[in-house]
């Protein structure tokens, strides 16, 4: 059974990993270490090589696609000179509700000011317009700011591990994380590939932080 101790100990130990890794190899054998970590799923998130540009944007708006603002055009809904692709994709946003979100990506890809909400958008935007820019989640950013924790004997831990969301109140923690992972010797030699590694392992942790937390928390919460 997991226990608070056991997870900060997790946390440090895995950092110090981070830390410590010459190699991409060496980067990617921590997951084997830890089988929670191994948990990433691969079918629903898989590497991600597409990017998204400021070109691509102009693109858009000079089809009619988006306007002004970064928002999909209400007309594309009555448009029939979609492809299936395309129309699939629109259905989807529309059936989830997710129409208007493309504004905050659209808004980091083309290096917009970062806005009070759709922080997580934002910069998954500046990720897609280079991929050197790391994703940053609910999941990375409870891992780091635990991480950051344990400078300081894990103060306000259990405040971290309860977090649900990443917000515009959060962007220090957000900016931290990108300059932590910048100043790694790895990254500046391996830099799509150490972003990607670090991304993966800090989403599967911070994951399974959440998880942890809750089970402990409802003793008769099964696992997922």
């Amino acid at each position: 059974m997991e226990t608070l101790q056991k997870l900060q100990n997790d946390i440090t130990a895995i950092f110090s990993k981070i830390n410590a890794a010459k190699s991409i190899e060496e980067l990617k054998s921590i997951q084997n270490q830890y089988p929670y970590l191994k948990e990433f799923d691969e079918k629903k998130y898989p590497r991600l090589d597409i990017s998204l540009t400021t070109k691509d944007i102009d693109s858009l708006k000079e089809k009619n696609l988006i306007d002004k603002d970064g928002f999909l055009c209400k007309s594309i809904a009555e448009s029939d000179s979609l492809s299936s692709l395309e129309k699939l994709l629109y259905s989807i946003l529309w059936k989830n509700g997710d129409l208007g979100k493309e504004s905050h990506i659209i808004n980091g890809v083309i290096g917009g000011p970062d806005k009070k909400r759709g922080f997580v958008f934002y910069y998954f935007g500046r990720h897609l317009d280079n991929k050197t820019n790391p994703i940053v989640d609910q999941n990375v950013i409870r891992a780091f700011s635990s991480f950051q924790a344990s400078k300081n004997k894990f103060q306000n831990i259990e405040k971290i591990l309860n977090k649900k969301d990443v917000t515009a109140k959060d962007k220090k923690e957000c900016e931290d994380y990108i300059a932590w992972q910048n100043q790694h010797k790895l990254k500046k030699a391996e830099p799509l590939d150490f972003t990607y590694y670090v991304d993966r392992l800090l989403f599967a942790l911070g994951k399974y932080l959440k998880d942890c937390h809750r089970r402990m928390h409802t003793p008769n919460l099964k696992k997922d």
